[in-house]
Order: structure tokens, then C-alpha cells, then sequence
């Protein structure tokens, strides 16, 4: 008795300190019984008991020997076997295990350990005992050895040496169904060969899920997997086993089954399954095998209040209806039954219903706030009679139903309340009120778009952005019959209708064509607009068209104003200090006659003085329009300087500056008058930084109009084709709906003469899947692709997109499949490789090749070919539907200059620099701004950062020339193309560089900041054309040039300060231009230095 209470309380004592690891603690790896399940949680208590005793054997002892005997008992080791670790072996025992042949030992140790009862007592033995005697050196004892040494015929030692190295839940699986070839068991069991985790291939084969060794090819699978390696614990088995008896029992095919484990473990639930299995059994639905088929883990996933609801209200009992409301199912809440019962009334079958899934699940979200069923019964009803597949669409409409009746009204009034103009309006629904929607309709009139989705777009934009007493204006005064002109008026309207009329009536351009050639002849008009046409703004409009430049007009008119303004108030005071309505009505009339008055008063001095300023006003020169003649000409005569000096990166210099002074440099640089007072005694005196360089008296730049004359729209169905190209090819990466894509893709598509992008867009997706892992190609689908086809007909960067694309299929493309083709292929196995093949070129064309994988590669390049060359021709087609513009309008003529002239300082502020208040940079020695004057335009169009220093890694003393922060003005880069803009910057600089015996043109790292321009495209430009294409520098061979590298720049690891030294350090520059000469003088003697160490 005794001995029987010692024994307990040292099982206890075993069982609580075992404790913490039961839950961690996997599944058996070793078959104790015919059920691994039976009284499982104490059989899994028990384990955790006994691995805690065999780990502790020696303390234990140590302890107390006399607990030897409940050791023994507990581990299931007889009492002839010793439990005292054994002393080492001397060097000649060591020496003679070697010569004891592996047959001899393997016996040997399979008799000693054979009376052991439980694995963990044998594990103990085995590595305290017999893991030297074993001549094939095991690294451990696991399951697999145990079974092995055990059960299995004797091994040879190459075979016995690969044990230790088998996932024992296969090795047991594999056995299960009668393999008893080690090399078959090591095909299964060796970890990697099989994706599916052993664990749940042995619980698998013990279900009799799998029967035959050709049924393990079943298994054969990836794990679904969704942030971590699931842990496959006790209690999940144990939910696996249930979940796996339950669809048994209901039929489902044992394969079906197998493949279980394809889907999430953590959402594998045991009793739901049941309940649901319970519902549809009774619904009198399809049989859960083809249920399962269809659905997969929406068994056991989905609510049992959806699966009622599926079955019981929505009454889908086949297995293919069931399968169209899968989104159903697995919704986090149950639908709405009034709702679904409405539909059914209104006439909807099952199928009808699975088109509306969408709408029920959004509507379900907004609680509380009541179904729309009248809205939807008006949908459905005459005039309307949308199909339930169209009220399925309806989710924009039916999600706000308040001015739903009125909106329809409009459209119906204006011939669009049939169904597809009905759900082609719905995307302006939420955008739009109803008043604005009739107004713009009435706007377009008869005219005829191509689609609803065009009208949409314009009415969406115009609703926005435009007024529309400028179109009816137009309207009125000249033919426009086409809707195409309405969208192309776009550009004019928003100058609003006192520029209109001027055009139309004082400079009698009465066509739609003659406006539209004034606007792509016209500079400046970025920012034009004038609603009121009066005497004042028709002279400063006089002006400006004489000029042909209008970018100063509304600045101009906005300081006349201000003046007239101030004199005005200055005579009768402010409105709100009158004393009751009838005094303000009477201020009103007085303020009104005296302002005319005196614009009266101005007018005959105005165009004296937009003559002498070159189109440009100032306020204290307007102040002084009022003042005698002689006044006037004295203020002209000393800002006329001013604002040429200005122009040529001068300007002022003094300590004091003068009202005149402070709004020439406000004008020019686009600064605020306050910045440059505040500023002004800390950007003072650092022009001698620049005296020790050779610089001209202005740099010519010459900037590339972006502008082009669009004569016909965009075919948008190619454009949307690379949207579904896109689609495509992701599914086919990810190997989703597989069978589905290659479906979708048909070879004699491929040959058909009238092709084009939308009619090969599954094969163009299928090479975009293949260069999918380039960098180039993986940035444009992502970002590019979506900006250019989002842009408008018209537009000003359409010429520019339609050119990235160009390049894309010319160079880009081309490329990227060369790089990743071979890679993409090998991604799949021979029989899928050989089926996509067959769908993308037919069989006639891979005769030569002989795998699968070889058939698929042959046949993107044949894809390849025809596609590419489609596209091109595609592309060919858009871009000749743009007109040339007239040689001297192609480019703008500027002028650039290297400052350090306290104005100078400010262009930070017009390009708005983070850095644009910091003046410890300003007076760094080697800092200084690149800034460029439009000489028409009379103001700053673009300014960049320039540094003078050393590159130590280029040449020890020579300086360098570096470029940042380039950033055009906003209009100029509206007008301008970003390729002409960077590179006339960077011709700039190598002028320079030459002239200056400079060592190289450099230009840094962004490194995550807007270090190279503010301007986002600018950004991009420099990423896709520049940084992504650079090299690693080397050095230059003899002979070699290093003239220009700004096709591929040099990428050099080396230190740049981009802020004040100090401050934001940089370790990359790109070598964009090199003095060859220099350079190579600076190697030879780095290298004699080398020699002579």
C-alpha cells in the first residue's frame, strides 16, 4: 500500500509539472492504440508526465534513488535495465564500436529496448544508453526511429542514417496504408516532399480517409495558411476528426474530403458543421457531397442563421444555386427578410436573387434606417424595367432613396430612363443634385455621346469645376453640334464668360475652331478668368492678346481693383458702419458711381503704363496712375530697371528695401511681400560666394510644350482592355480560379486579323503575369496603369500617357519577359504549363517542343510577338490622332541663371520648399540656386538647388557640380513635358561643369524625402528614367567616355549633406555627367599612391 501511495504522489506531482505544456504539446507521432482519440485528454496529460520524467530522470534520483521504482513504472522500463547514465567509454571502447558491424548493433539495440512499454522510456534509454552503441550516429530518437527500430526489417546504414530526418506523422501514414519500402516511405516522409504537415496525413489515413498508398498522391496540396503556421494542437485533432466523421457520414467522397486541409484550420468547427449539415438534410437540399464541392468551408464557416436563411427564405436548395450565395453565407450578419420576401413578391427567382447578393449584403449594413422597396418597386416598374440583375447594380441609388424619384424624373424627361442610361447615371448620383443634373443636361441637348459613361464624365466634371453660363453662351453665339465639342470646350469655358465674349465679340473669333486654335496658341492662360467684361478688363485683355501671354491678367486685374478699392473707401468709409438699410442702399449707389468713376479716371493712363512694365502691374505703381504724369513716368522709369534686373537673377541689394523693390521681387518670385521684408537681413551678401566661378550672363533654356491639338477620343475599350489585362494576370500568380483564366484565354483570338487590345487581353495579361517580378513592369501596373486610363480625352497629359505606353511595349515590356520569363514558367508543373500553353496558341503551334514547361515557353514567345505588335499598332493609331502644333510654337524659350543675390532666395518660397524659410543653407559656401525667368511671362518659371563641392570618391580636390530640388512652376509644368524640364536643368549644369573644369554633374538620393523636386511627376520621372536604370560606378578605362551617362547613371556609394552641412545626409549620388579626363587623372594617381605603399 504504500508503495501503491508513493507511486500516486509521484504521479501527481509528474501530472502538475507536465501541466504547462499540454496545451502545446502536438499530437501523438507513434500509434499507442487502434483509436488516437480515446479518452484523449488524459492520455495527453499522462505524455506531458512522462516527457517531464524522462527529462528529469537524473535529478529525480539525485533526489531520492528510491523513486527509481515509480520512474521505472511510469516510463515503462523493466527492472533489469539500469537508469544510472553509464560512464564513458575509454578511447579503445570508442575505437571498437567502430569495428562492430551496423547489423550487429541495430539487433542488439532493438532487443534491448523492445521491453520497454512506452516511447518516452525507450527515448530515455536510447539516448542514454544505446545512442553510442548505434554505429549510424543518429541525431535523435524520434517517432520515425521508434517505429523503425521496432517494427520495420532491418535497414541498411545509409537508410538508418536518414531516419531521424522523417516527418513521423507521414512515416506513420505511409505504413498505415501498407508501404513498406523505406525508399517509398522516405518519399513521403522526407520534409518537403509532401506541403500537407504530417500530423494531419496521419489523422487523415487513421480516419480511413485514405486507404492505398496511390491515395497519398491526395495530399499532395499547399495548407492554407493565413499569417502564421497554424498549431496543430490536441483539441484541434480531436475538432478535425469530428468534422471529418460528420461529412463521412452525410457522403461526401473520400477525395473530397482529403482536401480538407486546403482550407483555414482555425476556422474548422466541429459543431457547427453538424447543425448545418442538419439544416440542409432537412431543407430536402442537394447532397453534402455536392454541396462540399461547391462551397467548400462555408460548411463549417458560415452561421447556421445564414444557412436557414439561404434554404428556408431564399429557398436555393441545388448545389449550383447554393454555390452563388456563398458571399451570403459567410456574412457576418444574417440579411434582411423583408427585403428578399419583397423581391420574390416583385417576381425574382433564385438566380435573380444571386444577381441582387450584393445589393441585400449592402443595404443589411445600414440598420435602422429601412428598406427601399418602393424605390426598388419604381426601378422595376414602367418607365424604368430594370431586370433584377440591373437592380443587383443599384447599390449607389437604393443606398440613399431620398431624391431617387425626382432623379429619375430628370433623366426620364431627357430621354435617358431607359435601363442602361439608367445605371450609367448612377455614378453621378451621389455627386450630382438633382437641379445640377437637369441643368447640364439641358446644357448637352441633342448632342450624342458615344456612351452614357462619356455624358456621365462630363456632366460629373462640369458639375464640379464649371459654371454653365459660359456653354450657353457659346451656344448661342456659334454652331457646336457635336458632344465631342462640348468636352474639348472644357478648356475654354473655365475663363469664363467675359473672356468668351471679348473673344467672340471684340476679336471676332465667332467658330468653335478659331477659339479652340486661339487656346493652343495662347501662353499664360493657366490662369485666366473673367467673368464681367467691362472697360478695364477689356484693355488689360487688349493687352495680354497683343502679348499673346495672359498669366498676368488676373493678378493685374486683382491689383487694379484693390486700388480703385482703396480710394473709394477711403472717401465714404465702410458699409457697416451705416445706420439702417435705407443708408447702405444709398452707400451701395454712391460706391458704385464713384468706382466708375474712377476706373474712369485710369483707363487712358493704362495702357501707357502695361507698355513701359511689359504687361505687368504693381500696386504702388497703380497707386500712382491718379498722380500727375511726371509722377508717374518717375515711378515707371526706376521699376522698369528694377524688374530687368530682377529677370537676370539680380535685384536689390541694400540693407533697406523700398515699397516698389519688395513688390517687384513678391511679383517675380511669387512670394508674399511680409516673406520678404522678414527675410531680407538674413539672405544679405553672399554674391562673393560665386566670385570664383565662370558663369554667363543667362543660360538658354528651352522647354518642350506639352500641349498637343486632340482632333478624335481615345478608344477607350483597348485602353480598359490593359485594366482587364491587368486582372487576368494576377489571377493566373496566384494560380486562383486557375482553370477559370485559361478558359478565358483562346487561341484563335490570337490569329484573328481584325485584333486588338481588348480582343487579346487575356494573352497580354498572361505576359504581364510573366513580368510581373520586374520592378518597371510591377510599378505600372500598380500606379500607372490606373493614371493614364482615369485620364480624360483632351487632356493635356494624355500625349504623355500615350508615350509611357509606347515605351512600355517597345522597350519595357520586351525586356522584363527576357529577365523573368524562364522564372514564371518554372512556377508551374508540367501538366498546367502544357494546358496554358494549349489555350494561348493552339496545339499547332508547340510541335517542336517536348515538356510542358518547354510548350509554354515557346508559346509566350509567340504570344509575345503578336501581341506586342498589336498593341503597337493600337498605340500608332491613338497617337495619330493628335495634331502637330506649329514649329515655333513647340517649345518655350527661357532664360537660366546661377544666383546668389538676396532675391534669388526666394525662389524656394515659390516653389514651396520645406526648406524655403532655412537661410543657415544660404549661407553655405557651396550652396547656391539655379533659378529660370520666362522673359514673356515676366515672373519665375522654375527653380533647382545646385551645390559646389568635392566628391573625394570621384577626385580628391576638383569640385562637383549637384542638382536637386528641380521644380518647375505649376502652369509651366501643366504646358511642359517633365523630359525636356529635367534635361534642360541638366544641360545647364554641364555647361557649367565644362566651363568651370568641374569634375562631374551628380545628383542625389531621395532617399524618401523630396529631395529632387516637390513636383510628384518630376519625382517619378527621376525614379523611372534615372535612378531605376543607374549603374554602379566603376572606374573609367582609358580611353573610355564618361561625357554623358544620363541614359543610365552611375550609382556612387558617398556622403552629401542635402540640408545645411550636417543635416540630412545622403549616401548615394548618380553620376549623370563626367569629365573623362579628370577623372582619369585622379585614378592614375590613386593608384601610383597604391603602388608606392
Amino acid at each position: 500500500m504504500r508503495d501503491q501511495s508513493g507511486y500516486r504522489a509521484f504521479r501527481t506531482r509528474a501530472i502538475e509539472q507536465g501541466r504547462d505544456t499540454v496545451k502545446r504539446l502536438a499530437i501523438s507521432d507513434y500509434d499507442e492504440g487502434a483509436d488516437v482519440h480515446s479518452r484523449y485528454t488524459q492520455r495527453i496529460a499522462l505524455r506531458a508526465a512522462r516527457r517531464w520524467v524522462q527529462n528529469n530522470v537524473s535529478d529525480l534520483l539525485a533526489e531520492d534513488p528510491g523513486k527509481a521504482i515509480h520512474i521505472r513504472r511510469m516510463l515503462g522500463i523493466p527492472a533489469s535495465h539500469s537508469l544510472v547514465r553509464p560512464e564513458p567509454w575509454p578511447w579503445y571502447g570508442k575505437l571498437g564500436i567502430f569495428l562492430i558491424p551496423h547489423w550487429l548493433t541495430w539487433q542488439y539495440t532493438r532487443r534491448q529496448l523492445a521491453k520497454t512499454r512506452t516511447y518516452e522510456g525507450r527515448s530515455y534509454l536510447y539516448e542514454t544508453f544505446y545512442d553510442r552503441v548505434v554505429t549510424c550516429r543518429l541525431n535523435r530518437y524520434t517517432p520515425a526511429v521508434d517505429q523503425a527500430i521496432q517494427g520495420m526489417p532491418l535497414l541498411s546504414y545509409v537508410n538508418a542514417r536518414q531516419l531521424d530526418r522523417l516527418d513521423a506523422g507521414w512515416f506513420t501514414a505511409a505504413r498505415k496504408v501498407g508501404v513498406e519500402s523505406f525508399a517509398r516511405i522516405e518519399h513521403y516522409a522526407r520534409y518537403g516532399h509532401f506541403r500537407l504537415k504530417g500530423p494531419l496525413a496521419k489523422l487523415l489515413v487513421l480516419t480511413n480517409v485514405v486507404r492505398t498508398e496511390a491515395e497519398l498522391a491526395w495530399l499532395d496540396y499547399q495548407m492554407k495558411e493565413r499569417y502564421h503556421a497554424p498549431e496543430i494542437t490536441p483539441e484541434a485533432l480531436r475538432a478535425f476528426k469530428q468534422a471529418i466523421d460528420l461529412l463521412l457520414a452525410n457522403g461526401v467522397k473520400r477525395k473530397q474530403v482529403a482536401g480538407i486541409f486546403r482550407h483555414d484550420l482555425d476556422a474548422i468547427d466541429s459543431d457547427r458543421l453538424q447543425v448545418n449539415l442538419q439544416l440542409i438534410v432537412a431543407s430536402g437540399a442537394a447532397g453534402a457531397d455536392a454541396i462540399y464541392e461547391v462551397i467548400g468551408e462555408s460548411l463549417w464557416q458560415a452561421s447556421s442563421e445564414n444557412w436557414a436563411f439561404v434554404l428556408d427564405v431564399v429557398k436555393a436548395h441545388s448545389a449550383d444555386q447554393i454555390q452563388h450565395f456563398k458571399r451570403m453565407l459567410d456574412h457576418y450578419c444574417k440579411p434582411s427578410s423583408l427585403l428578399v420576401e419583397h423581391l420574390i413578391a416583385l417576381g425574382a427567382s433564385v438566380e435573380d436573387l444571386a444577381h441582387c447578393q450584393t445589393l441585400i449584403l449592402e443595404l443589411n449594413k445600414k440598420a435602422g434606417e429601412g428598406e427601399p422597396l418602393a424605390e426598388i418597386a419604381l426601378l422595376v416598374g414602367a418607365p424604368y424595367c430594370l431586370s433584377f440583375e440591373q437592380i443587383g447594380q443599384c447599390c449607389t441609388y437604393l443606398a440613399r432613396p431620398g431624391a431617387l424619384q425626382e432623379y429619375l424624373a430628370v433623366l426620364e424627361q431627357h430621354g435617358y430612363g431607359y435601363p442602361e442610361a439608367v445605371l450609367g447615371f448612377q455614378h453621378a448620383y451621389t455627386g450630382i443634385g438633382v437641379q445640377s443634373l437637369e441643368t447640364w443636361l439641358g446644357v448637352k441637348g441633342q448632342r450624342k455621346p458615344r456612351k452614357e459613361r462619356e455624358l456621365v464624365d462630363w456632366i460629373m466634371r462640369c458639375a464640379g469645376t464649371l459654371a454653365a453660363q459660359p456653354y450657353h453662351y457659346l451656344l448661342a453665339t456659334m454652331p457646336m453640334p457635336e458632344f465631342s465639342h462640348l468636352c474639348q470646350a472644357e478648356r475654354v469655358v473655365r475663363f469664363g464668360t467675359g473672356t468668351l465674349q471679348y473673344l467672340v465679340e471684340d476679336k471676332g473669333l465667332d467658330s468653335f475652331k478659331a477659339i479652340m486654335d486661339w487656346y493652343y496658341k495662347a501662353r499664360g492662360v493657366h490662369t485666366l478668368c473673367c467673368w464681367d467684361l467691362n472697360s478695364t478688363s477689356r484693355v488689360l485683355l487688349d493687352d495680354a492678346f497683343r502679348r499673346n501671354h495672359f498669366a498676368a491678367f488676373t493678378e493685374n486685374l486683382s491689383c487694379i481693383m484693390r486700388a480703385i478699392d482703396d480710394r473709394v473707401l477711403a472717401d465714404i468709409g465702410y458699409r457697416h458702419k451705416q445706420p439702417d438699410d435705407a443708408a447702405r442702399e444709398r452707400y451701395d449707389e454712391r460706391r458704385e458711381a464713384l468706382t466708375q468713376a474712377e476706373c474712369l479716371k485710369l483707363l487712358p493712363r493704362l495702357p501707357a503704363i502695361l507698355s513701359q512694365t511689359g504687361g505687368v502691374l504693381l500696386p504702388s505703381m497703380v497707386r500712382h496712375a491718379w498722380s500727375s504724369a511726371e509722377q508717374l513716368q518717375e515711378k515707371m522709369d526706376a521699376l522698369v530697371p528694377l524688374v530687368e534686373s530682377l529677370l537676370m537673377g539680380r535685384g536689390p541689394s541694400g540693407a533697406e528695401l523700398q515699397a516698389q523693390e519688395v513688390e517687384a521681387i513678391s511679383m517675380i518670385y511669387r512670394t508674399d511681400t511680409h516673406s520678404v521684408r522678414s527675410q531680407w537681413k538674413n539672405v544679405l551678401g553672399f554674391e562673393s560666394h560665386m566670385a570664383g566661378l565662370k558663369l554667363w550672363d543667362g543660360y538658354p533654356m528651352r522647354w518642350a510644350r506639352s500641349i498637343r491639338r486632340m482632333e478624335k477620343r481615345l478608344e477607350r475599350s483597348s485602353l480598359q482592355a490593359l485594366v482587364q489585362a491587368k486582372t487576368i494576370s494576377a489571377k493566373i500568380r496566384s494560380k486562383k480560379d486557375f482553370t477559370d483564366v485559361c478558359h478565358a484565354i483562346r487561341s484563335k483570338r490570337l490569329y484573328d486579323k481584325s485584333r486588338d487590345p481588348q480582343s487579346v487581353a487575356a494573352h497580354l495579361g498572361v505576359l504581364f503575369a510573366a513580368s510581373r517580378e520586374d520592378s518597371l513592369i510591377g510599378s505600372w501596373l500598380e500606379t500607372d496603369l490606373g493614371q493614364i486610363t482615369a485620364l480624360e480625352d483632351f487632356s493635356a497629359d494624355i500625349a504623355e500617357g500615350l508615350e509611357q505606353l509606347d515605351t512600355l511595349f517597345t522597350s519595357t515590356l520586351p525586356d522584363a519577359l527576357e529577365a523573368h520569363m524562364p522564372a514564371f514558367v518554372m512556377n508551374f508543373n508540367d501538366e498546367q504549363a502544357d494546358s496554358l500553353a494549349k489555350r494561348m496558341v493552339g496545339e499547332a503551334n508547340l510541335a517542336g517542343s517536348q515538356t510542358g514547361r518547354g510548350r509554354l515557353q515557346a508559346a509566350l514567345r509567340h504570344t509575345q510577338a503578336i501581341v506586342l505588335a498589336t498593341c503597337a499598332c493600337w498605340l500608332k493609331r491613338e497617337q495619330g490622332k493628335f495634331t502637330a502644333m506649329p514649329a515655333h510654337d513647340e517649345v518655350t524659350e527661357l532664360q537660366a541663371f546661377v544666383s546668389k543675390h538676396p532675391a534669388a532666395f526666394f525662389a524656394r518660397q515659390a516653389a514651396n520648399l520645406c526648406t524655403r524659410d532655412d537661410t543657415d543653407m544660404w549661407k553655405e559656401e557651396r550652396h547656391a540656386h539655379m533659378v529660370v525667368f520666362d522673359p514673356v511671362q515676366r515672373r519665375l518659371a522654375g527653380m533647382a538647388m545646385i551645390y559646389f563641392e568635392s566628391i573625394p570618391a570621384l577626385h580628391p580636390t576638383k569640385r562637383c557640380l549637384i542638382v536637386r530640388a528641380i521644380n518647375p512652376m505649376d502652369e509651366m509644368l501643366a504646358t511642359h513635358t517633365v523630359h525636356s524640364i529635367v534635361n534642360a536643368f541638366f544641360d545647364v549644369a554641364v555647361s557649367i561643369a565644362q566651363e568651370n573644369e568641374l569634375a562631374a554633374v551628380l545628383f542625389p538620393n531621395p532617399g524618401g524625402m523630396h529631395l529632387l523636386s516637390n513636383q510628384s511627376t518630376v519625382e517619378k520621372y527621376f525614379k523611372k528614367r534615372l535612378i531605376e536604370r543607374a549603374q554602379p560606378y566603376r572606374q573609367i578605362e582609358p580611353g573610355a567616355s564618361a561625357a554623358n551617362w544620363r541614359t543610365r547613371p552611375r550609382r556612387l556609394n558617398t556622403r552629401f549633406y542635402a540640408y545645411a552641412e550636417g543635416q540630412q545626409q545622403v549616401s548615394e549620388l548618380y553620376v549623370v555627367w563626367a569629365n573623362s579626363r579628370i577623372i582619369l587623372t585622379a585614378q592614375k594617381r590613386r593608384s601610383v599612391e597604391y603602388i608606392d605603399l
